[in-house]
């Protein structure tokens, strides 16, 4: 019978601790763009950015950049609220079109970053291309000296080295994808280990 109370005890003490509250997160999705992604890598980067959208919670934000040699804010950093047809219908507007330079997107992606607090601070990076490495590595000090972690995301002909170099420097994860149906499991894991603060 002491044994039997003492578990009882210790099984009301663990329902009483707390739970770890998973820390907001602030995401932002760089799509690729360019000529070479029409047709299904682009329809499973919109997919995947859907996911993200709406797997965020209440204190979550999310942005979503659509680039090719350029960079283009497609939605601005900003809490989802309860109807999410708008950012999908953004999302859904994004063609295809242009060369590929990581670049642009990743300073953008910084300024849109730029001055949070009490958040993560997280990019996560798709392409199908190779792109100049000029630039890339002084962008990438900057995000890392202000807290943000980011991402890769590659398939087809991406330049594993260069997305390994992000990945690497900007302290997060590289995935070089053959199966495209992966990508919102994919883009949904960095959302959840983002937010458990990892």
């Amino acid at each position: 019978m002491k044994l039997a109370a003492a578990l009882l005890c210790l099984a009301s003490v663990a329902d009483a601790t707390p739970k770890k509250k998973a820390v907001p997160a602030a995401i932002v999705v760089l799509v690729d763009r360019s000529g070479s992604m029409k047709g299904p890598r682009l329809d499973a980067v919109k997919a995947a950015t859907d996911a993200v959208i709406d797997a965020i919670e209440a204190d979550d934000a999310v942005a979503v950049i659509a680039f090719d040699s350029e960079a283009k804010l497609v939605e601005l950093l900003t809490k989802p609220g309860k109807d999410r047809t708008p950012m999908h219908a953004a999302v859904d507007k994004i063609d295809a079109g242009g060369g590929t330079n990581l670049l642009p997107p990743l300073k953008l992606a910084y300024e849109q970053l730029e001055g949070l607090e009490g958040v993560r601070k997280h990019v996560i990076l798709f392409t199908d291309g190779e792109a100049p490495y000029d630039g890339i590595s002084d962008v990438m000090k900057q995000l890392r000296d202000h807290g943000d972690t980011v991402s890769c995301v590659g398939v087809g002909d991406a330049d594993r080295n260069l997305l390994s170099l992000i990945a690497d420097n900007g302290e997060g994860r590289l995935y070089m994808v053959e199966d495209l149906k992966s990508l919102p499991k994919i883009f949904i894991k960095e959302l959840d280990t983002v937010r458990a603060g990892n």
